[in-house]
């Protein structure tokens, strides 16, 4: 940082647990005053710019959210299982002078599981859609540059407990 000191404050809260014992819900929430806390003007020749202290931290957001859920089906389709999240960024500051915000923004995952076991094997397949909704949004910011996030993403993959 080319001005001082940053002070990050806030708090962050999460629960865990089941519902039933097939139903497992996660959430989480983070209240974040993040700020530069001290610092003089910066002399950028040939004038001087005004000081950042007070201003909100680049990429730092106030807020942010998240709920993920998943039920297995243990009764019906034993090894299935399917999921689900919804998270939530708030805006945040492209540059230390605040000069300007990228706005929030809210993402869905969906997804599917099986394990099973195969020759003695543990093995679970995984397929896992990540911004269902297609959201154009910004994965980070600073310096005045941004980084455009991924667009909507499917994944599949295989474990296996070998040893």
């Amino acid at each position: 940082m080319k001005d001082g000191r940053s002070s990050y404050k806030g708090v962050e809260l999460s629960a865990t647990g089941n519902v039933t014992d097939d139903w497992s819900v996660y959430a989480s929430a983070l209240f974040l005053d993040a700020k530069y806390a001290s610092g003089s003007p910066t002399i950028l020749t040939p004038t001087i710019s005004p000081t950042i202290v007070g201003n909100r931290i680049e990429n730092a957001p106030k807020r942010t959210f998240s709920l993920a859920t998943e039920y297995r089906f243990s009764d019906m389709l034993p090894g299935f299982s399917i999921n689900g999240a919804v998270y939530y960024t708030g805006n945040r500051a492209i540059n230390s002078r605040n000069q300007g915000f990228i706005p929030g923004h809210t993402l869905f995952d969906l997804g599917a599981g099986y394990a099973t076991d195969i020759a003695g094997v543990e093995t679970t397949f995984r397929i896992s859609a990540e911004n269902v909704t297609g959201k154009r949004h910004w994965a980070s910011t600073g310096g005045l540059l941004l980084s455009q996030a991924a667009p909507s993403t499917v994944k599949f993959s295989i474990e296996t407990k070998i040893f």
